[in-house]
């Protein structure tokens, strides 16, 4: 709510925006709300934002590795929005030491994640295990960030946090996992600077490792609340829905039918096209979560593999910097990615998020002044994201809303060759977890 006040009130009185920055960067407590809504600025007020830009630089050179990715984000998306070149990276130079093996140099040991409904609290050495893999999509082998991790626990740099799930206070979709943010997260920024000392990353280098690390939020999901769906009739409840698993969650029962009708945009436009969409619907007993998506045929007309493709990180930079599908498996065409990022606040990134095939196949490109929707080569909106929050909402926590985010494009937005999308196939699939206690 904070986050949305604060982008609105920019919205009307722009030129207090590097105000804002100047007052929020310093106070942590709203820092990571000020380098999210810095990156939404860049494109949509770049010649507001600039003169704040050397207080965002500041915090490049020091700290989290997370931050410091963050405040290069800000000056990277302010120059590709003024049409200047988007400088390097550069990390900190080595300090010489030699970096000497020694047996228990490698992943953390990994205790058990704790499980409620489809969400998970992962233990540390877990999520730091996962960040550091993660970054070897780009990196390369993380020996040398592995064996530097161990080693600040094994020295007892860090004090870590325990394994218990805390009663959080602000919880994430993490690959269907709320965890806190703990001190000593830092020690993961800490192994890979450590390893990549002395290099620069490229823009699209350094944008992926920011995304594959996880934390921080998507100013345009974060800053902005979601629409109340107009037909309540139409949404089914608890009541509706708990008799029909219970009898086998049939596709073709009436319940079966209403709840396709809702995930695949039965109610849209007939010059509409549904790209994609996740449906969350949490009842008293469990958390229920539906996808939508198209996939491709390959060439004798067959689907290579029924599954979805799954992405690790649902943040908007991707669309400017590094590209939507570079760390998506499977590799097979599908219209969209579904998310699995890592600990972020909750509503605060994309479930769902475009795949390379908008830019590079249909021309499409991310609109400036507003990072959810697509442009074709005329400027004329062509696609966008909708999220849409249930009725009955209040009934339940923050963390376990009734939501649809989903992506609509125009069926006239796509150019004239790009025929064989009649041949796609449309896919759903529908996930279920029990809660540990009802709510």
């Amino acid at each position: 709510m904070a986050m949305s006040g604060v982008r609105f009130f920019a919205e009307v009185f722009p030129d207090q925006i590097p105000l804002i920055c100047r007052d929020g960067l310093p106070d942590e407590s709203v820092r990571d709300a000020i380098l999210a809504l810095g990156q939404l600025w860049a494109t949509r007020h770049p010649h507001a934002l600039a003169s704040a830009l050397a207080d965002f630089a500041a915090y490049e050179t020091s700290g989290l590795l997370e931050v410091r990715l963050d405040t290069w984000a800000v000056g990277a998306l302010y120059n590709i929005a003024t049409g200047i070149r988007v400088r390097r990276f550069v990390l900190p130079p080595q300090n010489g030491s030699p970096d000497i093996a020694f047996p228990g140099d490698g992943p953390l040991f990994e205790g058990e994640a704790q499980t409620n409904g489809l969400w998970r609290h992962n233990p540390f050495a877990k999520m730091a295990n996962t960040r550091l893999r993660r970054a070897g999509l780009v990196l390369g082998p993380m020996v040398s960030a592995y064996r530097h991790m161990a080693r600040a626990i094994k020295e007892g740099n860090v004090e870590l946090p325990p394994m218990i799930s805390p009663a959080p206070e602000k919880l994430a979709f993490d690959s269907c996992s709320p965890r806190q943010r703990h001190e000593a997260d830092r020690i993961i920024g800490d192994a890979i600077l450590h390893q990549c000392a002395g290099k620069a990353w490229s823009a699209d280098e350094a944008a992926a490792v920011r995304l594959l690390i996880g934390y921080g939020m998507d100013p345009w999901i974060a800053s902005a609340l979601p629409n109340i769906w107009p037909d309540k009739e139409t949404w089914p409840t608890d009541f509706d829905i708990e008799p029909w698993i219970d009898a086998g969650a049939s596709n073709t029962a009436p319940m079966g039918r209403r709840l396709a009708d809702l995930l695949e945009g039965h109610n849209l436009d007939p010059d509409l096209l549904l790209l994609g969409a996740v449906l969350r619907i949490p009842t008293y007993r469990r958390d229920l979560q539906f996808h939508f998506w198209l996939a491709a045929p390959d060439a004798g007309n067959e689907i290579l593999k029924p599954g979805k493709s799954m992405s690790p990180f649902g943040r908007t930079l991707a669309g400017w910097l590094a590209g939507w599908s570079f760390a998506a498996r499977p590799l097979e065409s599908t219209s969209v990615h579904f998310t699995g990022s890592l600990v972020n606040y909750p509503n605060g990134d994309l479930d769902i998020t475009p795949s390379d095939i908008w830019t590079e196949c249909w021309g499409w490109k991310l609109d400036s002044k507003n990072n959810l929707r697509f442009l074709n080569k005329s400027g004329s909106i062509v696609a966008w994201h909708e999220r849409w929050l249930g009725p009955d909402a209040s009934h339940r926590s923050l963390r376990r809303q009734p939501m649809l985010n989903r992506w609509i494009a125009r069926r006239d937005g796509f150019p004239p060759e790009v025929c064989e999308l009649n041949t796609w196939n449309r896919r759903t699939d529908m996930e279920s977890g029990l809660l540990s206690q009802p709510e």
